[in-house]
């Protein structure tokens, strides 16, 4: 029963999608006579994709802003381990030193 209503809203999506881009042809055209214009995804693309980042703009998804919350609970808890084991080991160097290299290190390693 999901995955029909999923393909119903895909097909409604896919409907909607080819309106508004004759809507746009037409427009266009109008604007600006002897010209066309049409709305296409980039190669290897389809419609749908960068549609979940515009509709969670629309209407956010709890579970999605949950699962971003652990991940940056996650990340500052990294943080925080490593700038730990870089005071604790870094006896006899520059401390602020180490502690910064050691925490923009970890930044890049946890954000993809």
């Amino acid at each position: 029963m999901v995955i029909e209503e999923l393909d119903e809203k895909k097909e409604t999506l896919k409907v909607t999608w080819v309106k508004v881009n004759t809507y746009f042809g037409s427009i266009f055209s109008t604007l600006l006579p002897g010209t066309m214009a049409k709305l296409e995804p980039p190669e290897g693309c389809t419609f749908l994709d960068g549609l979940d980042i515009s509709l969670l703009l629309f209407k956010p998804d709890p579970l999605y802003i949950r699962d971003e919350l652990v991940k940056l609970k996650a990340t500052t808890t990294l943080q925080k381990h490593v700038q730990n084991l870089s005071k604790t080991n870094a006896e006899g160097s520059n401390k602020k030193e180490v502690e910064k290299e050691a925490t923009s290190s970890s930044l890049k390693h946890v954000h993809h």
